[in-house]
């Protein structure tokens, strides 16, 4: 690369000194990851309707029943948010950092050639890890975009996320609307045909609209058969029959929602970064705070929607509200974690386990992917062919498995690694040159 070799690519890509590190970023890193890990393994291990409607398949009863309920209003997408803007804060500190040891525009040809990696090892993860709900292709994006706001004052990030929330909200009631509308137009049709009377053209559209929506989340069981039959298949099988399904995915799903939910969460970590929410550098009354407001509010409202979701027999209508209050139920519940993790922080109990999380999220990029390779092996032909074949809770003990693997192994390898192996990788493509791995 142009310029960098002057300046001793490997000192300048060497990780950061442990002394410089904020410690609590990366406890809540690897926290967050493990909470992705609970919302993934749905996705990993049962068909793709079951991942939001456990009366589709997976257990809608008992135990599999309160396990849907307990993630829907705990970690739904909040473990994601936290997870997002920590990439946020931590794409600003890594400018910020390099800025000061680098001339010119090198810091910047450095970060948007490590973002524009990213996107690349998205697409890899999605199209041959087989994992559909890929978050790296969408953060590196939005991070192309952060970029460009990173001089922005914080009162105007403020203001940016209040105003993407609120197109995201309207755009989400418009859905709901929409929905309502359809449901209703369908209920009057059918009603006539019960009544013996002939359905107009658009009677009849109204129904097929409908029963279109309504099957989205309740698919035929044919369509498990298949999905079942492809995923408990070789390697190469998976990857072809997958393939349509993830250009749907980093297409449409990244450009309508995706990146728009990572930009959001990134700016906010940056908000957080600034104020010194996520460095330990308030007082903590101000996490007690969010904690009482956070699950006080935000609780509550999760619970009754998602009880109302359980009642309307996973109408789509009943998601539809769900996902209107999305981002006020999750920005409150996901604040609350973080004041909850903040404090474990600041505490210093169980400096064991704060050693392992911050172990795990220094390797967030190859403990992330490794979910992906174990999903492989458990789930798909190449392996076990677990794949539907499991109850939903049943899932979570080898989620446990993974957490515990990864809270043993990712410190054992940094006391004689300096990065993870993904993690050297990514490095060693960003700054052009082969970094140093053993620690001397």
């Amino acid at each position: 690369m142009t310029g960098i070799a002057d300046n001793k690519p490997a000192e300048i890509g060497a990780p950061t000194d442990s002394a410089a590190r904020f410690s609590s970023m990366d406890i809540a890193r690897g926290i967050a990851l493990f909470g992705i890990l609970i919302m993934n393994i749905p996705g990993m291990g049962l068909p793709l309707a079951a991942y939001g409607n456990p009366n589709a398949y997976g257990g809608a009863t008992g135990i599999d029943l309160n396990v849907w309920l307990t993630v829907n209003v705990f970690f739904e997408s909040t473990m994601r948010t936290i997870f997002s803007l920590l990439f946020g804060a931590g794409l600003i500190l890594f400018m910020d950092r390099l800025s000061e040891r680098l001339p010119g525009n090198q810091a910047a040809d450095l970060y948007m050639k490590r973002n524009i990696l990213l996107v690349f090892f998205g697409a890899i993860h999605g199209y041959l890890l087989l994992w559909q709900g890929d978050i790296l292709y969408s953060y590196g994006l939005a991070a192309l975009f952060l970029f460009g706001m990173r001089h922005f004052k914080t009162k105007t990030f403020i203001i940016l996320i209040i105003g993407l929330m609120a197109i995201v909200g309207y755009s989400n009631y418009t859905k709901y609307a929409n929905h309502v509308e359809m449901s209703e137009l369908a209920q009057v049709a059918e009603e006539k045909k019960a009544s013996g009377a002939e359905l107009s053209e658009d009677e009849v559209k109204h129904v097929e609209n409908w029963d279109r929506a309504f099957n989205q989340s309740h698919p035929k069981p044919e369509k498990f058969a298949k999905e079942i039959a492809n995923t408990q298949s070789g390697y190469w099988h998976n990857v072809t029959s997958f393939f349509g399904r993830m250009q749907m995915f980093e297409s449409i799903i990244v450009y309508t929602w995706f990146f728009w939910d990572a930009l959001l969460c990134m700016m906010i970590g940056v908000v957080l970064y600034r104020w010194g929410v996520l460095t330990l550098q308030v007082p903590h009354k101000v996490y007690l705070a969010m904690i009482v407001v956070g699950y006080g509010i935000g609780l509550p409202l999760r619970y009754i929607l998602s009880i109302d979701i359980i009642e309307s027999d996973f109408n789509p209508i009943a998601f539809d509200m769900y996902r209107l209050l999305l981002d006020p139920g999750r920005i409150l519940v996901g604040g609350a974690h973080i004041g909850l993790i903040m404090l474990f922080c600041q505490s210093g109990i169980l400096r064991w386990l704060q050693h392992a999380l911050a172990s795990v999220g220094r390797m967030a990029l190859t403990n992330y992917l490794s979910h992906s390779i174990v999903a492989i092996f458990v789930f798909t032909g190449v392996g076990a062919a677990l794949f539907g074949e499991l109850a939903r809770h049943e899932l979570y003990y080898i989620w446990a498995a993974i957490c515990v693997f990864q809270l043993i192994t990712s410190p054992i390898w940094l006391k004689y690694f300096r990065f993870g192996p993904f993690e050297w990788l990514w490095r060693s493509m960003t700054y052009g040159q082969l970094q140093s791995m053993r620690k001397l």
